[in-house]
């Protein structure tokens, strides 16, 4: 079974840090807070699915005044 890591569903934490805009300690620091996108741990090892990373991050978005607008 090929595996094609631009097609993974699951990412680590230092390609979520590579691709978002978070570091891997900020990551480690939200865990330990029970706070961030969801993420799965497995075996010691911790494992992100991108629409849990992206779904947090739309979570986070603030409407403006205008951005209200525009809907």
């Amino acid at each position: 079974m090929s595996h094609d890591k631009t097609t993974s569903r699951f990412l680590t934490s230092r390609e979520v840090a590579r691709e978002y805009p978070w570091s891997e300690k900020t990551l480690r620091h939200w865990r330990s807070r029970n706070v961030g996108p969801r993420y799965i741990k497995t075996e010691g090892r911790v494992f992100y699915r991108r629409e849990d990373v992206e779904r947090y991050i739309n979570m986070s978005a603030v409407d403006t005044y205008d951005s209200a607008r525009r809907k």
